[in-house]
């Protein structure tokens, strides 16, 4: 146990200075535990004002987190919203060709994903002449 330590407890058990220099604690020792106690409520201080510190940072770390986690959210809601309003286009507006075949012939449905049909006969005959690669 430190002497300070025993210090403490001289005073916890209600000893006066006077008494605790019977124990040999002198006036010298007195004057450093007081530089002690201080020196602990200092430290105690600055511990509590980093911790303090540090909860603000992590606050500010959880609000940017929280707006990036909406705009995300906002990012994958548009998006569904999007896709759901193309098919309900698509579904609206696709004509079902009947072909005139049977069901064991193969039919196959060529769609333009990347260029679009606007009437060129260039592109007309390269859908064409992939037709009649594939049949």
């Amino acid at each position: 146990m430190s002497k300070y330590e025993l210090i403490d407890q001289y005073i916890t058990e209600g000893k006066t200075w006077e008494d605790m220099r019977e124990y040999g604690i002198s006036d010298t020792d007195r004057k450093r535990y007081y530089g002690y106690k201080d020196g602990l409520e200092v430290s105690s201080e600055d511990m509590l004002a980093q911790e303090k510190q540090k909860v603000r940072i992590l606050k500010k770390e959880l609000s940017i987190e929280r707006q990036i986690n909406n705009e995300q959210l906002k990012y994958i809601t548009e998006i569904s919203r999007i896709d759901r309003e193309k098919k309900g286009v698509v579904s609206t507006n696709v004509k079902w060709l009947d072909t005139g075949r049977d069901n064991e012939t193969p039919f196959y449905l060529i769609t333009t994903a990347d260029f679009h049909y606007n009437g060129e006969v260039t592109q007309l005959q390269r859908l064409n002449t992939v037709r009649n690669e594939i049949t």
